[in-house]
């Protein structure tokens, strides 16, 4: 099984909802399955919010890890000038 990252999946489904909303082929096809095209912009609605809650977690999470590499330099340094005493 291929492992995917939740930003590769983001931009498969990107694409995927670009090319149903774009091609006149594909969206006939698309409709058959109850896939129209406000429900294709329902879809795409939601990518963006789950974008936009990705990003953010990304953001979170980095912010993190520089906050606890900063302790950890921080860490090192007191424990350093405490053994010089």
């Amino acid at each position: 099984m291929i492992k995917r990252t939740i930003e590769a999946r983001l931009v498969y489904t990107s694409i995927l909802l670009a090319n149903a909303a774009s091609h006149p082929k594909v969206s006939k096809q698309m409709e058959q399955y109850g896939y129209t095209a406000a429900r294709i912009l329902e879809g795409q609605d939601m990518l963006d919010q789950v974008t936009q809650w990705q990003t953010e977690k990304t953001n979170y999470y980095s912010q993190a890890n520089a906050l606890r590499q900063q302790l950890e330099n921080d860490t090192k340094a007191i424990n350093a000038l405490y053994m010089e005493h």
